[in-house]
């Protein structure tokens, strides 16, 4: 396992155990895709702290109407705007 993949899931630990599990992996794949295309090779810190926020914010159900396929478009946009 790569450094960038042991941050994003240590990252992802902020998130609520169902959330995880639903989504988790998908999640994990869609970050890792960005940074790979972007060139990078390690998290950045903006998304370390942009996942810990919203692992919090699902843990006290401020994210419970949003679609995977929702936070999905989120997390692409904000990967592809960080070069």
């Amino acid at each position: 396992m790569s450094k960038l993949e042991r941050d994003y899931r240590t990252a992802l630990l902020c998130y609520p155990r169902w959330w995880r599990e639903a989504r988790g992996e998908e999640a994990l794949g869609v970050l890792l895709d960005s940074a790979e295309a972007a060139g990078r090779y390690r998290a950045d810190p903006r998304d370390l702290l942009d996942l810990a926020v919203h692992g919090v914010l699902a843990r006290d159900g401020g994210l419970a109407g949003r679609s995977a396929g929702g936070w999905i478009s989120c997390a692409g946009r904000s990967a592809s705007t960080r070069r």
